[in-house]
């Protein structure tokens, strides 16, 4: 599971309001490879909800990544996002998960993109 910490505590909560049959699955949508799409579609829409959004934009052929907040401030601007669009994305979520689980507002500065094992 890519979420750690307070943002997996609230990502469950909200999961089970909201989604519930996917909540009673949870241990299938954390570990089957086949799940991770729905998976991290759900993170995106509870992302949206908590207004942190991940755009993922292509420049030159790799893919940019920035996060904003509900007042579009930028908290996080990274060129590279990654070589393809799902590794941009699983950078975007493990940088939002850092971000929400944070007390800080500096974002930019402290977090680096981080691309998981399986997508090296």
């Amino acid at each position: 599971m890519i979420l750690t910490g307070k943002a997996l505590k609230d990502f469950e909560i909200w999961l089970f309001k909201f989604h519930a049959p996917f909540a009673s699955n949870k241990d299938q949508l954390y570990n089957d490879q086949r799940a991770k799409t729905l998976l991290y579609a759900l993170i995106l829409e509870w992302l949206d909800e908590v207004r942190i959004y991940i755009n993922i934009y292509s420049d030159f052929g790799v893919f940019g990544l920035e996060i904003k907040d509900s007042g579009n401030v930028l908290l996080y601007d990274h060129g590279f996002g990654g070589a393809t669009r799902q590794i941009a994305m699983s950078n975007g979520i493990y940088v939002s998960n850092e971000i929400y689980n944070s007390s800080t507002r500096d974002y930019m500065a402290q977090y680096k993109p981080w691309i998981p094992p399986d997508e090296i």
